[in-house]
């Protein structure tokens, strides 16, 4: 249970940095803006069909067809309102090996963004699953000195009540009372340390490991031992 809890902390560090990275979003999108321009240039090898229609309406009457002559008997048919229709297509046959090489520059800039973006994405990646690494070990490193102090505090209340009742000398109590000082100033160091390792802080998380460090120094803290 607990490496799945491991895991599941280290796959959101990475999916927090991954998201909060300010350059990888960068090229990301110079990424997506060179695969458009590709898909443009390609699209213009397909045949073109338009249509247009088109309704006019006159006060007076006018011819719906085009007068090519006139004859004895044949009168043009009249109309206020016209009707145009019109329906085109369009496809290049041939145009000097522009289209060729304009898909070939696009294509290499796509797949250059493409690679930019992954090789961004595998060093968010990596430099989260170290910054992760090396939080996990400091914090360990953390609750072993939080063990040790646990240790000393008992052992300095002990030897007070054993000062208390005249059996040791008051140099043993200054003893364990400097080594749970320098024990405390060592742990404070080490936590500290833990907090700038944070992985989200060193790959685009601002909130990740120093708060749980903090918030877990605040409850695992033992208490002040009196001189």
């Amino acid at each position: 249970e607990p490496n799945i809890m491991h895991q599941l902390r280290q796959r959101r560090a990475v999916a927090l940095a991954l998201e909060r990275y300010p350059g990888l979003a960068e090229t990301s999108a110079q990424a997506e803006a060179a695969t458009r321009e590709l898909d443009e240039v390609r699209a213009a090898d397909w045949p073109h069909l338009s249509f247009s229609g088109a309704a006019l309406r006159g006060q007076k009457p006018s011819p719906v067809a085009p007068i090519h002559g006139l004859a004895p008997g044949r009168v043009p048919s009249f109309d206020e309102t016209l009707y145009r229709l019109g329906l085109s297509l369009n496809y290049t046959l041939f145009d000097g090996g522009l289209s060729t090489a304009a898909k070939r520059r696009f294509q290499g800039r796509a797949e250059a963004a493409r690679a930019e973006t992954d090789g961004a994405r595998q060093r968010v990646v990596q430099a989260a699953c170290l910054a992760y690494l090396r939080v996990l070990s400091l914090e360990g490193t953390v609750q072993a000195h939080d063990q040790r102090l646990a240790a000393l505090e008992a052992e300095r209340v002990r030897v007070a009540q054993l000062l208390d009742a005249g059996r040791v000398a008051r140099l043993d109590l200054l003893r364990v009372q400097a080594a749970l000082a320098a024990g405390r100033a060592d742990r404070d160091q080490r936590a500290a340390g833990a907090g700038d390792g944070d992985p989200g802080r060193r790959a685009g998380d601002r909130d990740g490991g120093r708060g749980r460090l903090d918030r877990g120094r605040q409850a695992r803290r033992p208490g002040a031992g009196g001189s």
